[in-house]
């Protein structure tokens, strides 16, 4: 039996993977999908990786997390057919700067 709690890099991947909300890795203020889970690729297709999220009419709120490196929560993005409500947190590197968005998007209804 395996478990998370011992930190195992697989049983994180196999959350990631397997998580019910859209969860992205993006780059950049063009927020170039590094990865995306199975919920997000349901959602917006198979081809994102190396591509710009689909996050049109957000840039304020990307530079902000951006600069600032505060996280942003956006209601009613439209992605693929749906709307959903949006989490954008900061990506720091070893040494604080950051690089990139996270984003967790939950259907809306």
């Amino acid at each position: 039996m395996t478990g998370f709690a011992g930190g195992g890099v697989m049983e994180a991947l196999v959350c990631f993977e397997q998580a019910t909300p859209i969860l992205a890795l993006c780059d950049g203020p063009t927020l170039a999908v590094r990865t995306v889970n199975a919920a997000g690729r349901a959602v917006l297709g198979d081809a994102l990786v190396g591509k710009p999220l689909p996050l049109r009419g957000h840039d304020q709120a990307v530079r902000e997390v951006l600069t600032s490196g505060k996280e942003q929560r956006l209601a009613g993005v439209q992605f693929g057919k749906g709307r959903f409500d949006v989490v954008l947190r900061p990506v720091k590197d070893r040494d604080g700067a950051i690089t990139g968005v996270t984003v967790e998007g939950v259907r809306k209804g």
